[in-house]
């Protein structure tokens, strides 16, 4: 399984450009590897980012001048300014993200067949490697699988401590800890799960003294590991020392005080001479976007405060038909199963599932950043391993056939999405081509299908396009010969399309970091073809969009 899932990673991203965040996640962790210069901005840590840019050391590319400025202009520069290939370095920048995939998967597989026997194991993998959601994020240069993997195994390495109550263990926990909060911030939903964890097992003897110090111990080791991650910076962590005088400005003078987090740093820092260092301001940043909320579309609607059943409809439409199956035969094999007493008896590793899913789901529900599906996958080992279990659990006639026949339909279904899986939805949903109707932005368009795009225009002899692209990669490095696309106002004053076809990104296209209107007079007609599922492309000279174009321009200004 791990094989497969790699290999068909690898493959799958050969013609894959550079996803919205991907250039300049890649030039930040180059810039810290090489120079200890946290260049671009600090809202997430740099595990990921140090992750991918270390087969960069093999190429030595050049940074950019720091007279540019920007996160996009930033990335651009660095990918598409140096003497090696655009598509080598991001090649090889994936490569250990798609490691990391491979990492979580055996780690879910290993934990799962030692608490719930071979079966639960194999099912639990294939739902994980198989799923197009985690295979498609898993080959970015991205934090989201990295930060599911370290928080998974903090968890179990939690467990192993509260089983065992060792030394070794303890530290394991706290190191692993600091790697899921050296990966992403939103890994502080562990520390939740964590004391949850802690007062079920040890419900019957908690003491709180001992309580303390095995938090204390925890948190110390976390601190270190995420201190050695900012290693450049790191004595700037301790107060009123020589690293925190000279150019850094003080903290307080820096910090977003809209929210607690920003207005608790400014205070502190004041108070302990702290200047600026990108693991606080870091966590400034993150909180004001948390509060700020982030533009966001659900089912043709639009908000920036989002909506707490935004991640059940994306796991509804985003994940395989056989994966909901699983889940709701896993549902009922535990609902037959139910009662008082056996809840009371079972096994530790239930509530080990459980309540990282129930804290983790809870505060994606609650949050006001609804960007994609991508965000949710930190639950998905512990979700796949509870169905695996319940369905290996429970025992039937043909249980073992019925349960290769869902792996083999998960299988067919997933691996048909091929090499498109961050454009997948189910078919129950209707599809890909129905997807923009309900979720946008990295559900389906990420700005990953521009090199496709020009393969097309090449096969059916486009030479000029009128685009509306969702992505920060340069047109012009692919060889695309490109006018933007004039707006519906523009259109209706008579601009002309001075094109042979227009190409649009799904994203802009139905209104989202885009006017509602820009371009809705299109998304009506049928698409001479879906590049990727991702962009949408109608040739000028189609008697549909002629049509719509002077029903356009009837309209008036």
């Amino acid at each position: 399984m791990v094989g497969l899932a790699a290999t068909v990673q690898v493959l799958s991203i050969r013609h894959e450009t550079q996803t919205w965040d991907e250039a300049f996640e890649l030039v930040g962790g180059y810039s810290y590897l090489t120079t200890g210069d946290y260049r671009v901005t600090t809202q997430h840590p740099p595990l990921a980012r140090l992750l991918a840019a270390l087969p960069l050391l093999y190429f030595r590319p050049r940074l950019p001048s720091k007279e540019v400025v920007g996160d996009a202009e930033a990335g651009r520069a660095f990918l598409y300014g140096n003497t090696t290939s655009a598509g080598t370095l991001l090649f090889a920048a994936r490569l250990p993200m798609i490691a990391v995939t491979a990492a979580a998967i055996l780690a879910l597989a290993a934990w799962t067949r030692k608490r719930f026997g071979t079966k639960a194991a194999l099912v639990a993998a294939c739902l994980l490697g198989l799923d197009p959601n985690f295979l498609a994020h898993g080959r970015y240069v991205k934090h989201d699988v990295p930060v599911t993997l370290f928080a998974f195994l903090a968890v179990i390495a939690w467990e192993w401590f509260l089983d065992s109550h060792g030394k070794l263990a303890l530290l394991a926990a706290g190191a692993a800890l600091g790697l899921a909060l050296g990966t992403k911030f939103n890994a502080v939903f562990l520390v939740p799960v964590f004391v949850i964890l802690y007062v079920v097992h040890e419900r019957r003897r908690l003491r709180f003294f001992a309580a303390a110090r095995v938090f204390a111990i925890t948190a110390l080791t976390a601190f270190l590991v995420v201190a050695a991650l900012y290693a450049p910076d790191a004595a700037a962590l301790i107060p009123r020392t020589a690293a925190n005088k000279g150019t850094r400005p003080p903290l307080h003078h820096v910090v977003d005080r809209g929210t607690a987090v920003g207005r608790t740093l400014a205070w502190t820092g004041a108070r302990l001479g702290l200047r600026s260092h990108p693991l606080l301001t870091g966590l400034a940043v993150f909180a004001a976007h948390e509060n700020s909320g982030h533009e966001a579309y659900l089912m043709g609607m639009y908000s920036r405060d989002g909506w707490w059943y935004y991640y059940p409809v994306a796991f509804l439409v985003k994940e395989p038909a056989t994966t909901l199956l699983a889940l709701a035969l896993a549902l009922a094999a535990a609902a037959g199963r139910l009662r008082v007493a056996r809840l009371r008896r079972a096994r530790f590793s239930w509530a080990v599932l459980i309540v990282p899913i129930a804290v983790y789901g809870a505060i994606c529900c609650a949050g006001s950043v609804d960007i994609g599906i991508r965000l949710l996958l930190p639950i998905y080992p512990y979700l796949c391993a509870a169905v695996g279990a319940a369905l290996a659990s429970v025992r039937f006639r043909y249980r073992d056939a019925i349960l290769a026949a869902l792996i083999a339909c998960l299988a067919a279904e997933s691996l048909g999405a091929y090499p498109h899986f961050t454009s997948f939805f189910n078919r129950l949903a209707g599809g890909t081509a129905r997807g923009p109707r309900y979720l946008l932005d990295s559900n389906i368009d990420w700005g990953q299908d521009l090199e496709r795009l020009k393969d097309y225009t090449d096969a059916h002899g486009i030479r000029r396009i009128c685009a509306l692209y969702f992505g920060t990669a340069p047109m012009e490095y692919f060889g695309l010969n490109e006018g933007t696309l004039p707006g519906a106002g523009d259109l209706r004053k008579g601009a002309q399309l001075e094109c042979q076809a227009i190409a649009a990104s799904v994203t802009p296209l139905y209104g989202l970091y885009a006017p509602h209107d820009y371009a809705a007079w299109l998304r009506d007609i049928p698409p001479a073809a879906r590049i990727g599922g991702s962009i949408y492309v109608w040739y000028v000279k189609d008697p549909m969009l002629r049509s719509a174009l002077r029903k356009l321009r009837s309209s008036g200004p």
